[in-house]
């Protein structure tokens, strides 16, 4: 297993006539010790990684290096799929990720008219949506300004990453909060959470983990930590002790404390913050959900924070989705091999294009993607159904 995800960490290289060279490398290594192998039933697998490696020479002889360089990452991913199945066939599996019995793509599409000030960062805040999705979808320009009365359209599926009976999922690439009340979805509200690490800058990770909810304050007054107040002091800008209710409050009018040390779900009087990586770990909610929320929520609910930019999910109809997003706080160090580790401990390699694949990966476009391979290229040797995991 390391020897395979070694190899799946080395193809991830610029596209460039080097890179491509070192792709080659890599896939024919990749590529000669499947060789040595009798695959039998796994045969068509094997010839596909074959047809793969050769359409990367011929892209690399025609001087195509960035085509070349893609298709010889995929010729090792796919050898990489083929050597696991082949250990799984000689013993049993010792890293495996364990799937969720989620198979809930959630959320609508739906137009939105816009209201007086609103801005796209504003609207892609209330409804937990990515400016770059809104603008794509509406056909904006760079810089529009939206106008009162317009329509928008917009698109708010995603992927649930755990199912619980009762209570709270926070997952922290998603930026969303999941509220389940008796096995089922109640609601999912868009928030922000605590800053990545950049370049020498401090990040302020909100943690993972199991928490409850031991208060619940309205209109709280803000004991601005130490912490704070240096970094804030640090850029010229002096804050008091505390910061009463009202306005300036950036806790807004309602809060949660939560059992994990200095972590609130608070509202906040910056709305426009909401569905990004802004807080100083806190998790700030929508002013107008949090109220929502305030009133939903009881003491003693249970919660768990949980980090899995990669979500994968069937369809009522069988088709599999995969929701990427970007790793802001490094801790997957490489998508492609998240991916991989989801979709194969669900056995579920041959039912996906993973051509498709790297391409959801590429884009960690945050929005379920279609990754399914069609019924006329599905390979006979395919087991199993995909439910749904997080990676």
């Amino acid at each position: 297993m390391g020897r395979v995800l070694a190899t799946l960490a080395l193809v991830l290289v610029a596209g460039t006539g080097i890179a491509a060279d070192l792709g080659n490398s890599e896939a024919l290594e990749t590529l000669g010790r499947l060789r040595s192998r009798d695959w039998e039933e796994l045969s068509p697998e094997f010839r596909s990684v074959e047809d793969t490696y050769a359409r990367a020479k011929a892209a690399a002889a025609r001087k195509e290096f960035p085509e070349a360089e893609r298709l010889f990452r995929l010729a090792t991913l796919k050898g990489a799929i083929l050597e696991r199945k082949g250990l799984e066939e000689e013993q049993a599996v010792a890293e495996a990720v364990e799937p969720d019995d989620s198979s809930r793509l959630v959320g609508d599409e739906f137009y939105y008219r816009v209201r007086k000030r609103d801005t796209v960062r504003l609207v892609a805040a209330k409804f937990g949506v990515s400016q770059r999705n809104i603008i794509r979808l509406n056909r904006l320009k760079k810089g529009e300004h939206l106008q009162a009365g317009q329509r928008l359209k917009i698109v708010t599926r995603r992927i649930v990453p755990k199912e619980i009976e009762q209570g709270i999922v926070i997952n922290i690439p998603d930026r969303t909060m999941y509220l389940f009340r008796d096995g089922k979805l109640a609601s999912m509200y868009p928030v922000a959470v605590g800053k990545p690490s950049f370049k020498e800058k401090r990040g302020w990770h909100t943690p993972t983990g199991n928490f409850t909810i031991v208060g619940k304050i309205r209109d709280p007054v803000w004991k601005v930590p130490l912490s704070i107040k240096n970094e804030m002091k640090s850029q010229g800008k002096d804050l008091p002790e505390e910061v009463p209710p009202g306005v300036g409050n950036p806790l807004g009018k309602y809060a949660l404390r939560t059992s994990i040390p200095g972590i609130l779900i608070h509202g906040t009087n910056a709305p426009a913050s909401i569905y990004g990586f802004s807080s100083h770990g806190c998790i700030r909610v929508y002013p107008d959900h949090m109220e929502q929320l305030f009133r939903d929520v009881r003491l003693k609910t249970l919660g768990e924070i949980v980090y899995r930019p990669v979500k994968v999910a069937q369809s009522e109809d069988g088709r599999v989705f995969m929701e990427v997003h970007p790793d802001v706080y490094d801790r997957v160090k490489n998508l492609e091999i998240e991916a991989w580790k989801i979709i194969t401990n669900n056995n579920v390699n041959a039912r996906v294009d993973w051509e498709k694949v790297m391409r959801a990966v590429d884009s960690r476009s945050g929005v379920p993607e279609d990754i399914t391979l069609e019924p006329s290229r599905v390979h006979s040797g395919s087991k199993g159904l995909l439910k749904v995991a997080g990676g």
